[in-house]
Protein backbone atom coordinates (compact mmCIF):
# COMPACT_ATOMS: atom_id res chain seq x y z
CA UNK A 1 0.00 0.00 0.00
CA UNK A 2 0.89 3.57 -0.91
CA UNK A 3 1.93 5.94 2.01
CA UNK A 4 0.23 8.84 0.66
CA UNK A 5 0.90 11.36 3.23
CA UNK A 6 4.62 11.60 2.10
CA UNK A 7 2.97 12.76 -1.42
CA UNK A 8 0.84 15.34 0.23
CA UNK A 9 3.46 18.05 0.31
CA UNK A 10 4.92 17.75 -3.11
CA UNK A 11 1.59 16.99 -4.82
CA UNK A 12 -0.10 20.36 -3.24
CA UNK A 13 3.02 22.60 -3.71
CA UNK A 14 3.07 21.63 -7.29
CA UNK A 15 -0.03 22.07 -7.98
CA UNK A 16 0.20 25.26 -6.18
CA UNK A 17 3.37 26.37 -8.24
CA UNK A 18 1.82 25.46 -11.56
CA UNK A 19 -1.43 27.52 -10.75
CA UNK A 20 0.82 30.59 -9.58
CA UNK A 21 -0.20 31.24 -6.43
CA UNK A 22 1.87 31.82 -3.75
CA UNK A 23 1.22 30.59 -0.09
CA UNK A 24 -0.84 33.22 0.86
CA UNK A 25 -2.88 33.46 -1.69
CA UNK A 26 -3.73 29.78 -1.95
CA UNK A 27 -4.50 29.93 2.09
CA UNK A 28 -6.91 33.06 1.49
CA UNK A 29 -8.77 31.44 -1.45
CA UNK A 30 -9.22 28.40 1.22
CA UNK A 31 -9.59 30.03 4.11
CA UNK A 32 -7.06 28.15 5.79
CA UNK A 33 -4.08 30.46 7.28
CA UNK A 34 -0.61 30.54 5.13
CA UNK A 35 0.50 28.63 8.25
CA UNK A 36 -1.57 25.58 7.57
CA UNK A 37 -0.36 25.46 3.55
CA UNK A 38 3.47 26.10 5.12
CA UNK A 39 3.13 23.14 7.96
CA UNK A 40 1.31 20.76 4.91
CA UNK A 41 3.77 21.46 1.57
CA UNK A 42 6.50 20.59 4.59
CA UNK A 43 5.25 17.01 5.32
CA UNK A 44 3.73 18.05 8.76
CA UNK A 45 0.14 16.54 8.38
CA UNK A 46 -1.16 18.08 11.69
CA UNK A 47 -4.02 19.80 10.06
CA UNK A 48 -8.00 19.14 9.93
CA UNK A 49 -9.45 17.00 7.46
CA UNK A 50 -11.28 19.72 6.70
CA UNK A 51 -8.56 22.46 5.55
CA UNK A 52 -7.11 19.46 3.49
CA UNK A 53 -9.89 19.33 1.67
CA UNK A 54 -10.10 23.33 1.52
CA UNK A 55 -7.28 23.09 -0.36
CA UNK A 56 -7.24 20.52 -2.28
CA UNK A 57 -10.42 21.90 -3.90
CA UNK A 58 -8.92 25.00 -4.58
CA UNK A 59 -5.92 23.28 -6.44
CA UNK A 60 -8.75 21.40 -8.10
CA UNK A 61 -7.51 17.94 -6.76
CA UNK A 62 -9.82 15.07 -6.35
CA UNK A 63 -9.18 12.69 -3.81
CA UNK A 64 -10.33 9.06 -4.61
CA UNK A 65 -10.98 6.03 -1.95
CA UNK A 66 -10.19 2.54 -3.28
CA UNK A 67 -11.62 -0.50 -1.65
CA UNK A 68 -11.99 -4.14 -2.83
CA UNK A 69 -15.54 -3.70 -1.75
CA UNK A 70 -15.86 -0.16 -3.58
CA UNK A 71 -17.80 -1.76 -6.43
CA UNK A 72 -20.20 -3.36 -4.41
CA UNK A 73 -20.44 -0.11 -2.38
CA UNK A 74 -21.34 1.93 -5.55
CA UNK A 75 -23.82 -0.33 -6.29
CA UNK A 76 -25.42 -0.41 -3.40
CA UNK A 77 -25.79 3.45 -3.07
CA UNK A 78 -26.89 3.25 -7.03
CA UNK A 79 -29.56 1.21 -6.20
CA UNK A 80 -30.85 3.06 -2.97
CA UNK A 81 -31.56 5.52 -5.29
CA UNK A 82 -33.12 3.55 -8.08
CA UNK A 83 -35.20 2.74 -5.24
CA UNK A 84 -36.84 5.86 -4.13
CA UNK A 85 -36.87 7.06 -7.86
CA UNK A 86 -39.09 4.17 -9.11
CA UNK A 87 -41.14 5.21 -5.19
CA UNK A 88 -41.22 8.82 -6.57
CA UNK A 89 -42.25 7.51 -10.35
CA UNK A 90 -44.90 5.83 -8.83
CA UNK A 91 -46.34 8.02 -6.53
CA UNK A 92 -46.61 10.82 -9.13
CA UNK A 93 -47.86 8.56 -12.45
CA UNK A 94 -49.46 6.17 -10.83
CA UNK A 95 -52.67 5.88 -12.25
CA UNK A 96 -51.09 6.54 -16.00
CA UNK A 97 -48.18 3.38 -15.11
CA UNK A 98 -51.82 1.06 -14.22
CA UNK A 99 -52.69 1.74 -17.44
CA UNK A 100 -49.73 1.01 -19.77
CA UNK A 101 -47.95 -2.20 -18.81
CA UNK A 102 -45.11 -1.81 -21.30
CA UNK A 103 -43.72 1.15 -19.43
CA UNK A 104 -39.69 0.35 -17.79
CA UNK A 105 -38.79 2.33 -15.09
CA UNK A 106 -35.46 3.73 -15.57
CA UNK A 107 -32.23 1.81 -14.30
CA UNK A 108 -29.49 4.28 -12.75
CA UNK A 109 -25.96 2.89 -13.73
CA UNK A 110 -22.72 3.92 -12.29
CA UNK A 111 -21.70 5.05 -16.10
CA UNK A 112 -24.30 8.34 -15.18
CA UNK A 113 -22.13 11.35 -14.75
CA UNK A 114 -23.42 14.23 -13.04
CA UNK A 115 -25.53 16.86 -14.80
CA UNK A 116 -26.18 14.75 -17.62
CA UNK A 117 -30.02 15.09 -18.17
CA UNK A 118 -32.43 12.29 -18.64
CA UNK A 119 -35.53 11.87 -19.72
CA UNK A 120 -38.46 9.19 -18.87
CA UNK A 121 -41.99 9.49 -20.87
CA UNK A 122 -45.46 8.47 -19.62
CA UNK A 123 -47.89 7.18 -22.25
CA UNK A 124 -51.00 9.59 -21.83
CA UNK A 125 -49.44 11.79 -19.11
CA UNK A 126 -48.72 14.91 -21.50
CA UNK A 127 -45.15 15.32 -19.38
CA UNK A 128 -42.68 13.09 -17.70
CA UNK A 129 -39.83 12.86 -15.44
CA UNK A 130 -36.30 14.42 -16.44
CA UNK A 131 -33.65 13.78 -14.28
CA UNK A 132 -30.41 13.83 -12.98
CA UNK A 133 -27.25 13.44 -10.68
CA UNK A 134 -25.57 16.28 -8.88
CA UNK A 135 -23.15 16.52 -6.16
CA UNK A 136 -23.48 18.35 -3.29
CA UNK A 137 -20.89 21.15 -2.72
CA UNK A 138 -21.03 21.16 1.43
CA UNK A 139 -20.25 17.21 1.52
CA UNK A 140 -19.45 16.60 -2.16
CA UNK A 141 -22.76 13.73 -1.50
CA UNK A 142 -23.98 12.46 -4.68
CA UNK A 143 -28.15 13.38 -5.03
CA UNK A 144 -30.67 12.58 -7.82
CA UNK A 145 -32.66 16.06 -9.25
CA UNK A 146 -36.00 15.29 -10.33
CA UNK A 147 -38.32 16.91 -12.26
CA UNK A 148 -41.86 15.94 -13.28
CA UNK A 149 -45.15 17.53 -14.85
CA UNK A 150 -48.31 16.67 -15.94
CA UNK A 151 -49.31 19.71 -18.76
CA UNK A 152 -53.03 18.68 -18.54
CA UNK A 153 -52.67 19.51 -14.89
CA UNK A 154 -52.27 22.58 -13.66
CA UNK A 155 -49.39 23.17 -10.85
CA UNK A 156 -48.43 19.26 -11.00
CA UNK A 157 -45.18 20.89 -11.80
CA UNK A 158 -42.21 19.56 -9.13
CA UNK A 159 -38.89 19.35 -8.28
CA UNK A 160 -37.58 16.54 -5.72
CA UNK A 161 -33.90 15.48 -4.57
CA UNK A 162 -33.07 12.18 -3.98
CA UNK A 163 -30.70 11.16 -1.32
CA UNK A 164 -29.86 7.72 -0.13
CA UNK A 165 -32.46 8.56 2.81
CA UNK A 166 -35.69 9.31 0.68
CA UNK A 167 -37.05 11.78 -2.06
CA UNK A 168 -37.90 15.26 -0.94
CA UNK A 169 -39.97 18.06 -2.59
CA UNK A 170 -37.67 21.02 -3.28
CA UNK A 171 -40.41 22.97 -4.93
CA UNK A 172 -42.41 24.05 -8.12
CA UNK A 173 -38.94 24.56 -10.14
CA UNK A 174 -38.50 23.42 -13.76
CA UNK A 175 -35.75 23.72 -15.78
CA UNK A 176 -34.94 26.77 -13.21
CA UNK A 177 -38.15 28.56 -13.52
CA UNK A 178 -40.35 28.73 -10.88
CA UNK A 179 -44.13 27.51 -10.99
CA UNK A 180 -45.03 28.30 -7.58
CA UNK A 181 -46.43 32.49 -8.02
CA UNK A 182 -48.45 30.53 -11.30
CA UNK A 183 -50.67 28.61 -10.00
Amino acid sequence: MVDYSEQLGPLMRYHRRSAGLSQIELAKLAGVSRTVVQRLEQGNLMASWQNVLKLLAVLTVEIGFESPLMEEFERMAVQTLETHLHALIRERAGEYLAKESDVVLPTLSGAMRPGVKRWLSIPRMAGGFQYWLERSDADNAVKLIVESWNRDVPGSEARHEITSAGAAFVGRVINGVDFSAKA
